[in-house]
């Protein structure tokens, strides 16, 4: 755990003195960006999988096979017994809308992940547009689980970049919806991806102000993955764009922890996608090389979180 930045791990262990680990789910959801309601492509990025690549996996060398939510949270508890002598859990909701179905059925099943033994808390992932009133008013309900919140993708505030990942998603959206949210005293946690085609290091830190200005509970940052049947791969495949190199990844978010708000809680500072998945970048698959790369940048720049918060 860095002492530089507010990671999401130190802050749970400050508040509650344990370690909580997610496991991820497949609730079973769709998109409306992928039946038809938006469009049937879904995000230039998102794999078959929904982007929940890990989630729903019962066994570390299966294949992913649609389980009911208590057999998926058992067989994850028992991988991660593998790893972690912890024994307190948050029930993932990751793959596709999590929030894309009515009120009364979106309940059931996070209270069927609740109600399974040492799953103490809940991490709902979905879209801004998928967050009317009604499904806010319900989630209120959770408020007084030990962790919850829900995850919103923004990717990147590049009006050229978000029309190219078919995201079907204004900006002004997201931010009603984090608003909303947030008077409900529901916590968001805010994706960007760095590294898309065409962006810049000044476009990914637009990106990181527009987060400082939402202020949200959490951020999770990630390089942006080439999977094989995406949409995105496809795209690479015809006609090859240039990926960032592991250091200037590594660079853009150094730069992105230096400008961020020191009370923004890091969810994540890299990704792995499914080895058998990933076309690129390759140097990702050894996520501790990327972040020991983060910390040692961090320190000889004598970088903390929040340090540069202002002038950005």
């Amino acid at each position: 755990m860095s002492e530089r930045y507010l990671s999401i791990n130190s802050f749970l262990k400050q508040k509650y003195g344990k370690k909580f680990i997610k496991l991820s789910i497949d609730g079973g959801f769709t998109c409306p960006n992928r039946d038809g309601t938006l469009d049937s492509e879904g995000c230039l990025f998102c794999s078959e999988r929904g982007s929940g690549d890990y989630a729903g996996v019962i066994s570390p060398n299966s294949e992913k096979v649609q389980a009911s939510i208590r057999a998926q949270i058992e067989a994850q508890k028992e991988l991660m017994r593998q790893k972690w002598a912890a024994r307190h859990y948050i029930a993932y909701f990751q793959s596709f809308t999590n929030t894309y179905d009515s009120p009364i059925r979106l309940k059931s099943r996070y209270d069927s992940a609740l109600a399974e033994p040492e799953v103490q808390g809940l991490a709902i992932a979905t879209r801004a547009d998928c967050l009317d009133d009604n499904t806010i008013e319900m989630l209120k309900t959770y408020r007084r689980l030990p962790v919850f919140w829900v995850e919103i993708g923004v990717q990147t505030t590049k009006y050229e970049s978000r029309e190219r990942l078919n995201l079907h998603q204004s900006l002004s959206v997201i931010e009603s919806r984090v608003k909303a949210l947030k008077e409900a005293e529901i916590p968001v946690v805010l994706h960007v991806i760095a590294g898309l085609p065409g962006e810049t290091k000044a476009d990914f830190m637009a990106t990181i102000t527009f987060i400082n200005r939402l202020a949200p509970f959490g951020i999770k940052m990630h390089m942006l993955n080439v999977l094989k049947g995406t949409a995105l791969a496809r795209a690479y495949e015809t006609a090859p764009f240039e990926l960032l190199s592991r250091d200037a990844y590594i660079d853009f978010i150094v730069e992105a922890l230096a400008h961020l708000r020191p009370d923004i809680t890091i969810h994540r500072l890299t990704g792995d996608g499914p080895r058998e998945l990933l076309i690129g970048p390759t140097w990702i698959r050894d996520k501790r090389v990327v972040l020991n790369g983060i910390e040692k940048q961090l320190r000889e720049r004598s970088i903390v979180q929040g340090c540069l918060w202002h002038a950005l």
